[in-house]
């Protein structure tokens, strides 16, 4: 089993088995068994969509949910961000560890969620580059207008309303 901690402090322990497989399916329209089809776009959905990955938690972990009294909304609230990166890599190791017996689908889903962390990684440090970007182009704009201000002008002169 897998488990994760939410933002209160709780232990989630993940363990997927075919019980699972329906009420995920029927609940969130993610079949975990047939999760590389059509080029793995559920596996790639479910760990690009946090809401969808959060109610697929919620199903997979409901009786323990029940046993804590946190209904969905509540668990929901404690996936705080470094709440979610625990819950995927325990999400992602148990689903490896339930196609133990398929081994070249074991494979493809760790391969594909490298390649999807990777592909994250780097659309993040794209964004960050855009935005030093942005931030230095701004800045060179209002020192720009600053430059262009009259100031010598109200140099000694007492501003309006004060004397």
């Amino acid at each position: 089993m897998k488990s994760f901690w939410d933002k209160f402090g709780r232990e989630w322990l993940i363990d997927l088995s075919i019980g699972d497989v329906d009420p995920v399916r029927d609940i969130c329209g993610i079949d975990l068994y047939r999760i590389l089809d059509d080029k793995a776009k559920p596996l790639q959905s479910l760990f690009s969509d946090l809401p969808l990955f959060g109610k697929v938690l919620f199903v997979l972990l409901a009786e323990q949910a029940e046993q804590k009294g946190v209904d969905a909304a509540a668990f929901a609230k404690s996936l705080t961000g470094p709440v979610l990166v625990g819950a995927r890599v325990a999400f992602r190791e148990a689903l490896i560890d339930f196609f133990q017996s398929q081994p070249a689908t074991a494979t493809a889903i760790r391969e594909i969620l490298a390649a999807l962390e990777d592909f994250q990684a780097a659309t993040m440090e794209q964004a960050k580059a855009r935005i030093a970007t942005l931030k230095n182009d701004a800045i060179e704009r209002a020192k720009a207008l600053i430059d262009e201000l009259p100031l010598s002008e109200l140099s000694g002169k007492p501003l309006e309303g004060s004397a």
